[in-house]
């Protein structure tokens, strides 16, 4: 079979004169034959030239400062440290360290025999037995000692200490008043010779 000759698209037709085969386009499209497209040039493909690799550059490391900067810094050093020891030397002058006390310690010594008797008589609310345990002006300084209370519930020994060849023992009571309210007292016991000499001297 032989090819169709597509000549004719390729002659110019005469001024005025459609080329043949050219009067309608659909009669063209139906015959199968249709006109070549225009070649369009592609553009050359141009490889893109290499990046050359560019290594980080580190920070500048800034130098302690020099000259006028160096000096300053040791000025407002020197002046925070003069400004401490002001201000410690000020609030030593301001708060004297207190005098030491003038008694001296005194020293432990166990209870004396006497005065824990008047304490177990005292805890088990027994006025005969207290009176029968000193003299009638010490069951008075006794009885000044323990007010409000007036019935006792309980008796804590707190311990003795020698002073001038005296015993003195400590004592806390609780107990209630007269209106039943709870009340705690304490008294010292002064003891010579495991005799109650008075209370609270």
């Amino acid at each position: 079979m032989n090819e169709p000759d597509d000549s004719i698209w390729r002659r110019p037709a005469p001024e005025g004169e459609t080329a043949p085969g050219r009067e309608d386009a659909s009669d063209v499209a139906a015959d199968g034959f249709a006109p070549e497209p225009p070649v369009v040039d592609a553009p050359p493909v141009v490889d893109a030239p290499p990046v050359a690799y560019v290594p980080p550059v580190p920070a500048p490391v800034r130098s302690i400062a020099q000259g006028p900067s160096l000096a300053r810094s040791v000025l407002v050093l020197l002046l925070f440290v003069a400004g401490i020891a002001g201000g410690i030397v000020g609030y030593i002058g301001l708060n004297p360290a207190r005098a030491p006390v003038a008694y001296p310690r005194l020293a432990g010594v166990p209870e004396p025999g006497s005065a824990h008797s008047l304490a177990q008589a005292l805890k088990a609310n027994d006025a005969d037995a207290v009176a029968n345990r000193v003299l009638p002006p010490i069951a008075n300084a006794l009885s000044n000692a323990l007010q409000p209370i007036v019935e006792v519930t309980d008796v804590t020994y707190l311990g003795t200490v020698e002073h001038d060849g005296r015993d003195l023992a400590g004592y806390i009571v609780a107990g209630r008043d007269d209106q039943s309210q709870k009340r705690i007292v304490g008294f010292i016991v002064d003891v010579t010779n495991d005799e109650i000499v008075g209370i609270n001297q």
